[in-house]
């Protein structure tokens, strides 16, 4: 039962490892697109034009394969 029990625990910790890695990974990704969305709103705005681009969305797949 102790080998079970470690083992599963291996298990457990090795996921959430993993886990923690791919939503920091996500967060990255997000806060770049986050920026260059920002850089884009800022430029617009000094030269007077309109800007109406939305806010990225922080699960936007198709987003994060072009930035791949």
């Amino acid at each position: 039962m102790l080998l079970a029990e470690r083992y599963l625990r291996h298990r457990y910790e090795e996921g959430r490892k993993a886990g923690l890695a791919e939503v920091r990974r996500r967060q990255k990704r997000y806060s770049a697109r986050l920026k260059a969305w920002n850089a884009r709103r800022l430029k617009a705005e000094a030269e007077g034009e309109p800007f109406d681009e939305p806010l990225p969305d922080f699960d936007d797949d198709e987003a994060d394969e072009e930035d791949a």
